[in-house]
């Protein structure tokens, strides 16, 4: 009787000592100016849920992460205030100094809705015509995307 009691109490304490760790057979992170990525090879996986905003992953990892959409570093202090948003009817565009910039409204299936150029301080760009939806609007220098908004259009 002795040595199944004590049989159970040592297997109920090494159960209870590796309750909370995690066995990594590797892992590695690798970071650009363009993001960061970080695996783990061996971690437990409970639940994934996706959807349209992203995903959620319930694990012994659990990432958090906050970004812009697509900005250049050197034009990422605030380049233009793009505003009201959400919005109605039209957006404003005030640029902090003039140059040769362009813009683009894309809708969320990636088609191009409208273009123009940013020639002036302060830009008006009428939305009326367009559905009530997320836009992703893009200011570009040279062609090259500098700085993205995500618009609602109500």
């Amino acid at each position: 009787m002795k040595k199944y009691f004590l049989l159970f109490t040592i297997l109920s304490l090494t159960i209870c000592l590796s309750a909370q760790e995690t066995v990594l057979s590797s892992g590695s992170e690798s970071e650009s100016s363009s993001g960061k990525v970080t695996y783990s090879v061996g971690l437990i996986h409970y639940k994934e849920v996706t959807g349209i905003g992203g995903s959620l992953s319930a694990g012994t990892q659990i990432p958090y992460e906050v970004s812009e959409v697509l900005s250049i570093d050197e034009f990422s202090n605030s380049i233009a205030k793009v505003f009201p948003n959400p919005t109605k009817n039209y957006l404003n565009v005030r640029l902090n100094s003039l140059d040769l910039l362009k813009y683009q409204l894309i809708d969320l299936s990636g088609r191009t809705v409208t273009t123009g150029e940013l020639n002036t301080l302060e830009s008006k760009i009428e939305l009326t015509s367009l559905e009530s939806s997320i836009y992703i609007f893009n200011i570009l220098k040279n062609n090259t995307i500098i700085k993205s908004y995500k618009i609602s259009k109500k």
